[in-house]
């Protein structure tokens, strides 16, 4: 038996807004973690990550339809978002998880 219904819907993002989040993160969200990604120990090479067309939809993707994060999809749809905001989806982006914090 179903206990509600499942709705899909489709969102059309700016590039502008985009911009906005990963600015969120760059210039505060994400600076405890991003300076220590690349700072492993001598004998472990790090994955580099590349920050792209595809990996940005793979975090708006997440960003949406992750139950997890719903709340920050809640803020960003809003314009309510804020530097946590950004950094949850610069790790959806790079890891497809949040990694750090």
């Amino acid at each position: 038996m179903s206990t509600g219904f499942e709705v899909t819907v489709k969102h059309q993002i700016s590039h502008q807004r985009v911009s906005d989040l990963l600015c969120s993160a760059f210039e505060s969200g994400s600076n405890y973690w991003i300076s220590d990604a690349y700072a492993l120990g001598e004998d472990e090479i790090p994955k580099k990550r590349k920050l792209s067309y595809a990996t940005i939809k793979r975090g708006l993707r997440l960003l949406s339809t992750t139950p997890a994060y719903a709340q920050h999809w809640a803020d960003f749809l809003s314009e309510n978002d804020d530097a946590t905001t950004g950094d949850v989806f610069l790790q959806l982006c790079l890891y497809g998880e949040v990694v750090y914090g």
